[in-house]
């Protein structure tokens, strides 16, 4: 990935996503929003995960992070958002008991807790969602994922 920080432009040599944080390069037309069924506040069991990781219920909160079951599978969900939308774009999940994986179809490719740090004038990139919950959790809210 480059990152040209004069001109708040970035470009995913893996995959050719690229846009800017004024605007987006790529036509949003063509994804779908997340549909908002089966999802709910996190339960015990999705709470107790986040916790066992050292998460406090304020970078939960703050990071708006959601339950959801597949098939018996309960899997906590990494809400994306853009800066200007109150519902999510995209949402990865993550099994509470396995290391399962799932993220929503044909959903806008966006990175993650944009809200959280747009106007930062430094960003810092590491491997997942966990481990950004993890910056925040040290008050590093200027994290994403690759």
């Amino acid at each position: 990935m480059s990152i040209d920080l004069a001109k708040n432009v970035f470009n995913c040599h893996h995959c050719n996503w690229s846009g800017n944080i004024d605007g987006w390069k790529m036509d949003r037309e063509k994804f779908e929003k997340p549909k908002r069924t089966g999802w709910s506040k996190l339960g015990d069991a999705a709470a107790q995960f986040l916790k066992s990781r050292g998460f406090s219920l304020s970078t939960i909160e703050k990071n708006k992070l959601i339950q959801k079951s597949f098939g018996g599978n309960e899997m906590v969900g990494y809400p994306y958002f853009l800066p200007e939308e109150t519902e999510p774009v995209n949402i990865k999940w993550r099994g509470v008991k396995d290391k399962s994986f799932g993220q929503e179809k044909n959903a806008f490719r966006v990175l993650y807790g944009i809200q959280n740090w747009v106007g930062c004038d430094e960003l810092i990139f590491v491997e997942g969602e966990n481990d950004v919950l993890a910056l925040n959790e040290c008050g590093f809210w200027n994290a994403t994922t690759l």
